[in-house]
């Protein structure tokens, strides 16, 4: 009887399950990947599995988060809604952590195609009979499916979109469909992606260009809270970790999607709407408001299961080709955004912006976007909706008058009230010692956290020392450049008071700069990200303190405090580590103690002086026998225990 009720209670209530294909491949070579994918909804883990390459999931309708994950690859996650009367196909490109050799090498002046070329489900394809058309070169396929061509490419400065010259590559293996992928020719090294599909036939690849965002449809529903936060200089935007691009899509209309992380999307997708051989400047200028554009559709996805679409309706993004010199760009450039109204920016960009309403030597339309003196454009004709940043007029800017792309960025679009974000910021500061002769050194220590996906390896680290009476007292010998890894991390600089400096109590000024021209100094050409003032931090004193106040394997986190003792110490048992994190209300001397149950000292792990704020410190206890312990927490007048348990 209990299993007929059963039975009848699991037939009554049967579930609805969707169907989700996914494609697990790497991103520049387009080899399918073994990867593990979870599956978890409402932060509750449904399933663990293993993917060759391929992996179709039966879920009940809903919202699902997947993370996947391969050796040698960087993670990658997103989200979609599983439906009964939808089959879902995904695309998932995972980014290698090591890079190298993906790209041909440089050879003098010549140019490096090289395929990557595989059957549908990821297998590399070898003995493809391939030829450059025009230049009636031909090769085959090696074990791993690559081929190379290198050709000469005249140095040149095309005028429009239309002069630049193309050409054809045809593959051919038996049993597959003849293939013809069209390539632009210019001087810059590229990676193609080239799928044969089964059976007779022919199938024609062509060159996708863009000539800019297309028209906003629908005001897309907020979907993901990103971070912003307020800063002194710029507001923080924390850039989303990957984007769903609909692919193949009629306008708005996609049937599959293609998953990446953000970073490999706009190093991908650029050159579909810049020209790869345009320069660094221009490039890295034109980064940022692709990057943000697609951003935007990230925290406003345009439907449940893709961001945004793949071609002219919104940015043009092909994935099947990339140049070395368009990833560089986003490199530089990785995480920075543009802000409107301390809010995501939808970062419009056409082809030529000139004469589009405001007259000619003129970008901008007069109504939909403010008028910009453009010189650089004139006499062309409008080509696009002209809003943004007008695309040919960032190449004009840097080769004909040297423009770099902090000021390019800026000219297009700080007129329509839109602004460069930062990634970054300083959570904290420490300095070495607090009371200074003149003519002494100090080291002062930043605690950055960094939201972008890659490191920035041409961050300045600039430093000042204020006081009313006296101005800013600057070292710009010892401004450092350094890099700044993904979350949390410390870098130090040394700051040196002139001899001359009056006595007296000072501010601290702290910031982080992009070295946009490269120079290794902090210049007006440069982007100043974040800016942190500790008020009260320098004491100039004929009498020197020589005790540290912090030493650097301390971890400050704020400041500001307002209470002493432990606010957090984990875990609760510990096996081999523990994290300390303790408060101070004011400067002053404290000791660190651990003690048995029994109350006797076993081990006083510091005392030291320490600045008002919050600290984070770590030791080992492996060397310590298991059981209960003490931590205790000593200053001059105020005392703090911890029970704590050692395995």
């Amino acid at each position: 009887m209990k299993f007929f009720l059963i039975l009848l209670i699991s037939i009554g209530t049967k579930t609805k399950e969707g169907k989700v294909i996914f494609k697990i491949e790497d991103a520049y070579t387009g080899k399918g990947i073994i990867a593990e994918i979870k599956v978890v909804r409402n932060g509750n883990l449904i399933t663990k599995v293993k993917a060759d390459g391929k992996y179709e999931f039966f879920l009940p309708e809903g919202k699902y988060d997947f993370y996947f994950e391969a050796e040698n690859y960087l993670p990658l996650s997103t989200y979609f809604y599983v439906n009964e009367k939808e089959t879902l196909k995904v695309n998932c490109l995972l980014v290698p952590i090591k890079k190298e050799n993906i790209f041909p090498e440089k050879r003098g002046n010549l140019t490096g195609i090289r395929g990557y070329v595989t059957d549908e489900d990821g297998k590399p394809l070898k003995n493809v009979d391939v030829m450059l058309k025009g230049r009636k070169l031909r090769t085959f396929t090696d074990s791993e499916g690559i081929f190379e061509f290198w050709i000469e490419v005249p140095e040149k400065e095309y005028v429009s979109p239309f002069d630049i010259p193309k050409d054809t590559i045809i593959l051919n293996l038996e049993g597959y469909k003849k293939i013809f992928r069209e390539i632009i020719l210019i001087r810059e090294n590229v990676i193609l992606k080239i799928k044969m599909e089964k059976g007779e036939g022919e199938k024609f690849i062509p060159e996708i260009r863009g000539k800019g965002t297309g028209e906003e449809i629908l005001p897309p529903k907020r979907e993901i809270e990103g971070k912003i936060e307020e800063g002194i200089l710029r507001i923080v935007l924390d850039p989303p970790p990957s984007i769903r691009v609909g692919n193949p899509c009629s306008c708005w209309t996609c049937t599959n999607v293609t998953v990446m992380p953000l970073e490999y999307y706009v190093g991908s997708g650029l050159d579909d709407e810049w020209i790869a051989s345009w320069g660094q400047h221009t490039l890295r200028a034109g980064a940022i408001p692709y990057r943000s554009y697609g951003t935007y559709y990230v925290i406003h996805p345009y439907s449940p299961n893709y961001d945004i679409c793949n071609n002219a309706c919104c940015q043009v993004w092909d994935g099947n080709d990339v140049y070395a010199s368009c990833t560089l760009a986003a490199y530089i450039t990785n995480g920075i955004l543009l802000e409107k109204n301390s809010d995501y920016a939808r970062s419009e960009y056409s082809a030529e912006n000139n004469n589009c309403g405001c007259g000619d030597g003129y970008s901008g339309t007069g109504t939909t976007w403010p008028c910009i003196y453009d010189p650089v454009c004139a006499g062309t004709t409008c080509y696009g909706h002209g809003r943004g940043m007008c695309q040919w007029g960032s190449r004009r800017w840097n080769y004909n008058q040297g423009k770099l792309w902090k000021w390019i960025v800026e000219h297009y679009y700080e007129p329509g009230n839109m602004h460069i974000s930062t990634p970054m910021k300083i959570n904290a500061l420490n300095v070495s010692q607090n009371q200074i002769l003149p003519g002494d050194s100090f080291i002062i220590y930043y605690y950055v956290y960094s939201y972008c996906e890659k490191k920035h390896n041409k961050i300045l680290l600039g430093a000042s020392i204020y006081n009313q009476s006296v101005g800013f007292i600057s070292d710009p010998q010892n401004d450092s450049l350094v890099s700044i890894e993904p979350g949390q991390g410390t870098r130090s600089r040394k700051f040196k008071v002139p001899s001359n400096t009056p006595y007296g109590t000072y501010d601290l000024y702290a910031a982080l700069w992009v070295d946009v021209d490269e120079d290794n100094e902090i210049t007006s050409n440069d982007l100043a990200l974040y800016l942190f003032i500790w008020e009260g931090a320098i004491i100039i004193t004929p009498v020197s303190k020589r005790e540290d106040i912090i030493p650097p394997n301390f971890e400050i986190i704020s400041n500001l405090s307002e209470k002493f003792g432990f606010v957090e110490v984990s875990p609760n048992i510990v096996y081999q580590k523990i994290n300390i994190i303790f408060s101070l209300p004011e400067e002053e001397k404290i000791s660190l103690e651990l003690f048995d149950i029994t109350g006797k000292r076993v081990l006083k792990i510091f005392e030291r002086k320490f600045n008002r704020g919050i600290y984070k410190y770590s030791f080992e206890t492996r060397f310590l026998k298991p059981g209960n312990y003490f931590l205790v927490i000593k200053g001059k007048n105020k005392r703090e225990s911890k029970k704590i348990e050692i395995f």
